[in-house]
Order: structure tokens, then C-alpha cells, then sequence
């Protein structure tokens, strides 16, 4: 993005002969997360008729002085779960270790995405273990009280 925004400026300098100023808005700004969030409410409500921010946002990167960095303070000021992924492609330089720590590192995008359904569908069965463990236990107790109970 910096290299994009010099180049673009130095053109305008050199075509028009006037500076151009310049605002850039990205990673690490928290707004820019926020603002996510909110396109993934919308997305939600428009396809699915979900009006809620999704519970856990997976974010992915390679640049944990941004990315991993961006993600771990917006998880600490939002409402929803934000979770690193460092992905150990571009930026990100093997056997080094990242000044901000992801909550999960991979190998690549593939591989984050199959980490984060990984991650959901588990999160699914351990809600449904408990469903089913709280019915057996209630049936247990309804089979003890029968038992208790003399017949007639």
C-alpha cells in the first residue's frame, strides 16, 4: 500500500505539477476491522437472515507486526471473537519468531480455512455432547425416581 500511495502521488506531481495529499486507511486500523465486522453482519442479515455479528471472525495474515497485531487488540475491544491465523507464507519468515503471537499459525490460506471449520465443528459437538449428556443424566434421574417409587 505505501509504495502504491508514493507512486501514485509522484504521478500526479509529475503529470499535474501539484503535490496530492493523501490519506491511507488499512491494517493496523482498528477501524478497518470494525468495519468488517459490519459488512459481515449485513452479509448475514442480506443472505441468511442472521442480524448479529458472526461469534468468532478468522483472520488470516503473514505479517504478524500487522495482521497477528491488528487481530489480537481488536479481539481485546470487541464483542465477537477475533482469531489469528498466521500463515506461514509472504512476509512471514520461517523458524523466526513473531513479536505477536497468533493464535494459530498454518501453512497457507488452504490450510487456515480447514483449521477454522476444524475449529467450528468441534465447537458444535462438544455443545451437542453436553445437550446429550444433560438428557441422559435427566432420564437417569427419572428412571431413579420411578424405581423409588412403588408400584401400585
Amino acid at each position: 500500500m505505501g509504495a502504491l500511495r508514493l507512486s501514485l502521488e509522484a504521478m500526479f506531481k509529475a503529470v499535474t505539477g501539484r503535490g496530492l495529499d493523501t490519506t491511507a486507511f488499512g491494517k493496523p486500523q482498528i477501524g478497518t476491522f470494525q468495519f468488517a465486522t459490519r459488512l459481515l453482519q449485513q452479509w448475514r442479515k442480506d443472505t441468511h437472515g442472521i442480524d448479529s455479528p458472526p461469534d468468532t471472525v478468522y483472520f488470516v495474515g503473514d505479517t504478524p507486526e500487522s495482521d497477528v497485531r491488528s487481530t489480537n487488540e481488536l479481539n481485546t475491544q470487541s464483542e465477537n471473537t477475533w482469531y489469528s491465523i498466521l500463515a506461514r507464507t509472504g512476509v512471514y519468515q520461517k523458524g523466526t519468531k513473531p513479536k505477536f503471537m497468533p493464535k494459530a499459525t498454518v501453512d497457507n490460506v488452504l490450510d487456515a480455512v480447514k483449521y477454522g471449520m476444524e475449529r467450528e465443528y468441534t465447537k458444535i459437538l462438544k455443545e451437542a455432547l453436553a445437550v446429550a449428556e444433560d438428557s441422559v443424566q435427566e432420564m437417569t434421574i427419572i428412571e431413579e425416581s420411578r424405581s423409588a417409587t412403588p408400584a401400585q
